[in-house]
């Protein structure tokens, strides 16, 4: 039996339940949730850590005033420090997003004074995190603390401590897998490497078809490497703890594959093609469709982040079009959007669970396929 809103009778995801979070020690007056973990601490300590830049990470806190766990900002005695804290992170948020734009845009005037590519992919990563940093600040200035008690920000504050006690051990596993050959290959000669396993269009023609998926495990430089592995690592985590790892692994190799025959099929340039990012740009797309489905057990804006994100990557590939592949980044999103909605069950309180064994074995698969394109990767780069 459904209600309007999609929910199952009887059946609520974990970080929507009242007794999804943990008892607060009966002999301890103060203390916070971080990490997943509960800390007691003295009156002194809890001012202290809300009042510096770890509140950020700290979701619940639990004083004398409080009957258990409840954010920071809605206790009266810590609501003043907690503002204060976000208002001087929003002014550094603000100058951090100022500076990275504008150094970025400097280094977009260097590349077309003829300095080379290397100038304009730092103009494109420098603004793009510039954009966000913003992003963040003004979103933070609209809603400054969360300092009124709702059950939208409560959902929030117990999605996000869910989060943060949930393991994302094969997430790290594909980022060592996207980023480990990739730093092999930049001391061991980085062009030579491209064109040993990265998708060179005339060689898969040729019947390399390997290279659809060793593509993924390079990447044009340590920045590109750093900076991709880092989106993975948020994003593979959330997808990791929202649908488990099997759905986790067969939507990013799956997105890694259709964007590589996107881009070998409606190629953009004559250069090879390197980089993960259709394979999170796939995550994104499964994201998107957890986002509308599962609404009525997720925060507002939850799908509306992700139509950010695309839009954001989107914007950065138009204006840096010969250096941006945005057919592989388009088919992985794409084949995110389909994965995601086959694989993604209706009920969120199934999510987190084991799915069926013929997506188990398809993402066993897809692990094991990942793994050896990474050790192919190494061993060509090397033996070169």
């Amino acid at each position: 039996m459904m209600d309007e809103a999609g929910v199952t009778a009887g059946l609520t995801p974990p970080w929507c339940r009242a007794d999804g979070l943990p008892e607060v020690p009966a002999d301890e007056p103060f203390g916070y949730m971080q990490g997943g973990r509960l800390k007691p601490c003295s009156a002194e300590k809890l001012h202290e850590v809300v009042s510096s830049s770890q509140v950020a990470t700290v979701t619940f806190v639990w004083t004398p005033e409080t009957e258990g766990l409840e954010p920071a900002a809605w206790v009266p005695s810590l609501a003043g420090p907690v503002r204060r804290c976000q208002r001087q992170e929003l002014t550094v948020g603000l100058l951090n997003g100022l500076c990275l734009v504008g150094f970025g845009w400097m280094s977009w005037g260097i590349g077309s004074l003829g300095q080379g590519d290397a100038a304009g992919w730092l103009a494109g990563v420098f603004v793009l995190v510039g954009l966000i940093a913003l992003g963040q600040a003004v979103w933070s200035w609209k809603r400054p603390a969360d300092a009124t008690p709702s059950e939208d920000g409560l959902l929030r504050f117990r999605f996000a401590a869910w989060l943060t006690a949930r393991p994302n051990r094969y997430t790290l596993a594909l980022m060592v897998c996207a980023f480990a050959p990739s730093l092999v290959a930049v001391f061991a000669g980085l062009e030579e490497a491209v064109d040993a396993a990265g998708l060179v269009r005339a060689e898969v023609a040729g019947g390399e078809w390997w290279r659809l998926l060793t593509y993924g495990s390079l990447h044009g430089g340590a920045m590109h490497g750093v900076m991709n592995a880092a989106v993975l690592f948020a994003v593979g985590g959330l997808v990791e703890a929202l649908l488990g790892w099997k759905r986790l692994v067969a939507v990013y190799v799956g997105g890694v594959v259709v964007g590589g025959l996107a881009t070998w099929w409606w190629p953009v340039s004559d250069l090879p093609t390197v980089g993960a990012s259709a394979g999170v740009l796939s995550l994104v797309g499964a994201l998107l469709v957890v986002g509308v489905r599962w609404r009525a057990w997720l925060p507002r804006r939850f799908a509306w982040s992700w139509v950010a994100v695309v839009v954001l990557t989107g914007g950065v590939g138009a204006v840096l079009p010969g250096m941006i592949d945005n057919v592989a980044h388009g088919g992985g999103l794409m084949a995110g959007l389909v994965m995601g909605w086959v694989l993604t069950p209706r009920d969120a309180a199934r999510g987190p669970r084991e799915p069926a064994w013929p997506v188990g074995l398809i993402a066993l698969t897809c692990l094991l396929a990942q793994v050896g394109a990474a050790v192919w990767v190494l061993w060509r780069v090397l033996l070169r």
